[in-house]
């Protein structure tokens, strides 16, 4: 999944099952391959549980992009874009231009994006920290109940510092530090 945030992209990629055994081994293989996974609350519809496991952080992405590449067929171009961005080869506005190509044709689901991203990764991490500083009415992010849960998880389980927690759900750490709270 690709996240189009102000001056950057944010990749995840997510595994859903209704096995939550089967998703248990993949997140095992994932981490003996220095890919960190992360186990998300389960999502009933109709008569069926669905359970998923998600790697959001950039680094782990990149690893498993670069690993995924010579399996991948029919997602290799959108691999090959993300592993570009990451490794700031490639402007935001290239990427999306490779996501909104497969999902015309059909290889992909989604939509189509529109945004104007023309930075390059740490191009739009520095435009962000510089416009950051601003202040410029930016409304606060406020994390949903199921993010605030899989916060506490994290934290709990999987022993995340703060600051992992507040870049895997694009929030600032003061944000993490109020969920935590929520009782």
């Amino acid at each position: 999944m690709i996240t189009v945030r102000s001056y950057t992209l944010y990749f995840t990629i997510e595994w859903t099952d209704t096995s939550f055994a089967q998703l248990e081994q993949v997140k095992e293989f994932l981490q003996r391959n220095a890919v960190y996974a992360q186990p998300r609350i389960y999502v009933q519809k109709g008569k069926y549980t669905f359970y998923s496991l998600q790697i959001a952080f950039q680094d782990s992405i990149l690893r498993l992009a670069r690993s995924l590449r010579r399996y991948s067929f029919k997602k290799r171009k959108e691999l090959d874009a993300v592993i570009a961005y990451l490794e700031n080869r490639i402007s935001g506005d290239q990427v999306i231009q490779v996501f909104n190509e497969a999902v015309s044709a059909g290889t992909r689901a989604g939509i189509i994006r529109t945004a104007s991203l023309p930075y390059l990764k740490n191009e739009g991490i520095h435009v962000a920290r510089v416009e950051g500083g601003k202040k410029s009415g930016a409304k606060r992010r406020i994390l949903t109940p199921e993010q605030v849960a899989q916060v506490k998880l994290g934290r709990s389980i999987f022993h995340k510092t703060l600051r992992e927690l507040a870049e895997e759900h694009g929030v600032s750490v003061h944000a993490i530090t109020r969920a935590l709270r929520v009782k």
